[in-house]
């Protein structure tokens, strides 16, 4: 049996995690300057401009649960989500109380849109957040303009999005509030995990807020700044944090992102010129992902989209007799106990269900190599040959 390719393997660095320790050996009990630096380096490595105030989060679960609490929302709120999202997206605003109300994507994109958002939208509307599939933007300003003088906030789940940009800004600082993982599933992580969260206006309530929560529901921050003599709970918080090691891990992989985003790119290119290339083979079984104008991606997934459930498990099978790993993804949340219990949805899931039954990820990491690629790429064109 030929050697087996990977669907993933983290990206990493020998002398990142030497960098670490050595960084960690003279600042390791110094909060404030470890994350007064990562600001430093993560607004020059990878963002086209500044967020109005970052929050580094020991995962983007937590960047997401921040986010929510800022919202101080009531049980008659809701929130606008795609039901083929990881479950973290929905618990983070489920445990607030608001009600999540699922959105249909569309099959080209994988994403939300103005057309899928719309009918959803009520009085009770308080937000739509959609994410960005496989760092793939979601076409932010057709729905911006959907919500114009609503008083509705964009969000985005911008999980995927690390090195991608819409219309010139970092994918996660368009909308009011953003945020992004670096998961060891990502392009770069912060030593396994870690988020962030950007608050991108300057809305005083939003930021207090986010400023409380992020040190445990108090006005801790009062206290460093000196505006008072001791600091006391005041709202719901936790420990969200990144630990110093998480940060000064991020801190050193930040030098990398430019170089891993365009390795991930040309691999998401080369898939993507190969098989377009055989499209007369495959174009009546199998769809591709459609990128929207003005999105620059960052090759975090290519995926192909199998028309019915059962091809899909006859390529997989295929997959694995040549020692390939091609993986699936979401479940729909709308399917799910939870998301019934704690969501509802007012349309059809179309899109979301046929994309579910027929989607596979195929290999990409940094690492891989241009052969290994070409046989993963050759494996899928001979199953149109059968």
């Amino acid at each position: 049996m030929p050697k087996k390719i990977p669907f993933h393997i983290p990206f990493e660095h020998p002398q990142i995690l030497s960098r670490t320790l050595e960084w960690m050996s003279t600042k390791s009990i110094d909060d404030d300057a470890i994350l007064k630096d990562l600001n430093e380096i993560y607004s020059e490595f990878h963002c086209s401009e500044r967020a109005y105030k970052t929050y580094f989060t020991q995962s983007a679960t937590q960047a997401l649960e921040m986010m929510a609490l800022s919202l101080n929302l009531k049980n008659t709120d809701e929130i606008i989500m795609p039901s083929y999202t990881y479950a973290a997206t929905a618990n983070a605003f489920a445990r607030t109380g608001a009600k999540v109300i699922f959105a249909d994507i569309e099959k080209e994109t994988l994403n939300i849109s103005s057309r899928t958002v719309a009918p959803l939208i009520t009085n009770h509307t308080k937000a739509i957040i959609p994410i960005h599939y496989g760092g793939c933007a979601a076409d932010l300003q057709s729905i911006s303009r959907l919500i114009e003088g609503r008083n509705i906030l964009l969000l985005e789940d911008a999980a995927h999005g690390i090195g991608s940009f819409y219309k010139g800004k970092s994918l996660g600082m368009v909308g009011e509030m953003g945020c992004v993982s670096f998961h060891h599933t990502k392009n770069i992580h912060a030593a396994g995990a870690g988020g962030v969260l950007y608050v991108n206006r300057d809305q005083e309530e939003h930021i207090n807020n986010c400023d409380m929560i992020y040190f445990q529901g108090t006005n801790r921050l009062d206290y460093i700044k000196g505006e008072c003599s001791k600091y006391s709970w005041q709202t719901l918080g936790g420990e969200y944090q990144m630990s110093n090691y998480q940060a000064t891990y991020l801190l050193e992989s930040l030098k990398y992102i430019r170089n891993v985003t365009d390795k991930r790119k040309k691999f998401f290119e080369r898939y993507m010129e190969a098989l377009l290339f055989h499209k007369n083979k495959w174009d009546a079984q199998m769809s591709l992902i459609e990128i929207i104008e003005d999105a620059s991606i960052n090759g975090h997934i290519f995926p192909v989209i199998m028309k019915t459930l059962e091809s899909r498990k006859k390529l997989l099978t295929l997959f694995y007799e040549n020692n390939i790993e091609a993986v699936t993804h979401y479940e729909p949340l709308h399917q799910s106990i939870a998301g019934k219990k704690y969501g509802t949805t007012r349309t059809t899931m179309k899109g979301t269900v046929d994309v579910h039954s027929g989607l596979l990820r195929l290999p990409l990491y940094y690492s891989m190599s241009n052969e290994d690629q070409d046989r993963v790429i050759d494996t899928l064109i001979k199953f149109f040959e059968f």
